[in-house]
């Protein structure tokens, strides 16, 4: 996503490939429904970063003018201006829009993209395509943080292989295969991992890194004729729109569907500037225009869409949408034309610019960081109809205790994901209580340990989207999210444990009941049994384990699940229609929970 400098070697058709790249991201994120697959073209902006990167590094280290400074230096004055631009505008539109909670997270954010590490602040929060992920306004950054971490990794490995004599190729390849094993073995277990963590994300990078390598160190290599080329081009581009239109949500991405937009622009750009998809097509002077501001339209089109969806949540005009389209050109061109022109044209102050850059960016990010530990600064007038969701009492924080202990007994156990509270401040002696289940139990264990304290001391296990249920494999986006493991152990170790009197079952049971998490039984003969027979019969062979171990049993119902987020009934300053919105009929919602309401009366 970065800008490359004009020169004798500015190829316009890769500009135009840029243009193809963020017109799809834009597209997808404004109308996804258009462009289901537009989420590829931040992979098309990796193979553009390898390519040319590789071919800065590659060039300065033949002619031995090579000097990490100077590269990072351009690195520095290429990438911070525009986004620290953003940053402050996406911190001070905050300030004014958002309640306590999400200014608080969106600190985090910048604190996080300030040292380019985005992508694992994501990474431990959600996946890419929640719908919570539209309400953040810098998720998108968790691209660049990837591509940083490749600039500071590559530049060091490349020059230690060329000083020391190793073949470059072979040091590049290696690292590309290993990058991209990575990234096929792991997407079908931790599919958010595989998408954040740089990684399995540098294969893409090292690819177009492959290209420039063939361009400058094997001019032996015979030289491709005009109509491969021009063939390759145009697969290139068939790839490219195979992904854009073909692609969406519901692939495992990246893994093996990655090849398609990568390849497909490893094609475009091996075809050269005369290939005629190129020529004629990518260096057009519109695609050129809008791949010269991609990187400013990159940065400020996401914070204008999740802006707007954070305070009409509930679905947005077509027209807001296309204004929201024009203020991203529009703010994209006036930050292209007025600060990274001027900033690049500078020659003569370069240190001090680097200085004042680098400054900024240490500031804005510990501001970021004070914005998360102040709570979102909840005095501000933006702030005051909110309350803090997050807030804990202090006597049930997780027990550190706790968190050491169960590793040993559960080998699965993820202190980081998973839910482990022992509340060691209630009675030391007294019959304790199990709660158990997913992010539903979590939260009602806060309110069940107050209101019985000081007669019961509290165990609470689990992990989110898991039924606290024997024998279920759980499945979100096809993808196994590892549940029955932890989830038999857990109950094994509950139902054996002499200290246990009572156990409490909860969760969010209506997302597995109408298929939002996909359960199926591991036990034999019950493959084919949908998704309600499978929740009552492992509920049924639950509850009879627990009984038999001479437990007291409750199953909690879980809350009435409302058709709107709490958050958008509070009258924002800034809204673009009347929210409608809030209310429930209890029609509809006795109606939603009667799968459950059936199943655990015939339970009783």
């Amino acid at each position: 996503m970065t800008l490359a400098f004009k020169s004798a070697e500015y190829r316009p058709d890769v500009d135009g490939l840029r243009a193809i790249a963020v017109l799809s991201i834009v597209a997808f994120h404004f109308g996804s429904e258009y462009v289901p697959g537009g989420f590829v073209g931040v992979d098309i902006f990796f193979v553009i970063s390898g390519y040319l990167i590789t071919g800065i590094l590659l060039k300065g280290l033949a002619s031995g003018s090579f000097s990490f400074w100077d590269f990072y230096a351009r690195r520095i004055r290429r990438i911070f201006p525009a986004l620290i631009v953003v940053l402050v505008a996406t911190w001070v539109t905050g300030w004014f829009v958002l309640l306590a909670d999400e200014f608080s997270a969106l600190g985090k954010q910048i604190a996080g993209s300030a040292v380019f590490a985005a992508n694992f602040v994501f990474w431990r929060e959600a996946g890419y395509f929640d719908i919570a992920a539209e309400l953040k306004p810098l998720l998108h950054l968790w691209s660049l943080g990837v591509e940083e971490q490749f600039y500071v990794v590559w530049p060091v490995l490349l020059y230690l292989a060329w000083k020391s004599g190793f073949n470059t190729l072979a040091v590049l390849v290696l690292i590309g295969l290993a990058s991209f094993a990575l990234n096929v073995s792991l997407v079908g277990g931790h599919p958010v991992a595989t998408f954040y963590l740089p990684m399995p994300r540098f294969w893409e990078l090292l690819l177009g890194g492959l290209l420039a390598h063939f361009e400058r160190r094997e001019p032996r290599l015979p030289r491709v004729g005009a109509f491969l080329r021009n063939a390759g081009a145009l697969l290139g581009i068939a790839l490219i729109l195979c992904s854009i239109f073909g692609l969406d949500r519901t692939k495992t991405f990246p893994g093996w569907w990655a090849l398609f937009p990568v390849v497909g622009a490893s094609l475009l750009i091996f075809g050269g500037r005369h290939a005629w998809i190129n020529e004629r097509v990518l260096a057009h002077r519109a695609l050129v225009f809008v791949g010269l501001i991609s990187y400013p339209l990159y940065l400020w089109h996401w914070p204008i869409l999740s802006f707007a969806r954070i305070s009409e949540p509930e679905g947005l005009p077509a027209g807001v949408l296309l204004f929201g389209v024009f203020l991203s050109f529009l703010l994209s061109w006036l930050t292209y034309r007025f600060v990274e022109i001027p900033i690049r044209s500078v020659r003569k102050v370069v240190r001090k610019t680097i200085a004042v850059a680098c400054v900024a960016m240490v500031a804005l990010g510990l501001l970021g960081f004070a914005t998360y530990e102040n709570g979102g600064f909840a005095k501000r007038e933006a702030a005051k109809a909110s309350t803090s969701s997050n807030a804990w009492p202090a006597a049930f924080q997780y027990d550190a205790r706790c968190v050491e202990a169960l590793p040993a007994l559960f080998p699965t156990f993820n202190a980081n994901s998973d839910f482990c509270i022992y509340d060691r401040q209630l009675a030391s002696k007294g019959r304790t209580i199990a709660v158990l289940g997913d992010s539903h139990a979590n939260f009602a264990y806060v309110g069940l340990a107050a209101s019985l304290a000081p007669d019961y001391r509290f165990l609470h296990l689990g992990r989110g989207t898991c039924l606290p249920l024997l024998n279920i494999a759980s499945y979100a986006r096809n993808v196994d999210m590892t549940c029955q493991p932890l989830v038999n152990d857990i109950l094994n170790f509950v139902s054996g444990s002499d200290e246990v009197s009572s156990v409490v079952l909860g969760g969010f049971f209506n997302q597995y009941l109408d298929g939002r998490i996909v359960i199926k039984s591991t036990v034999p003969g019950r493959e084919t049994l949908d998704a309600a027979e499978v929740f009552e019969k492992a509920l049924t062979d639950t509850v009879d384990l627990l009984l038999r171990k001479h437990k007291l049993v409750y199953v909690l119902r879980d809350v009435p699940e409302l058709p709107f987020s709490p958050a958008t009934c509070i009258v924002r300053k800034f809204t673009f229609v009347h929210n409608q919105g809030c209310r429930a009929s209890q029609a509809a919602y006795l109606e939603k929970d009667q799968r459950q309401r059936s199943i655990i009366d015939r339970l009783k």
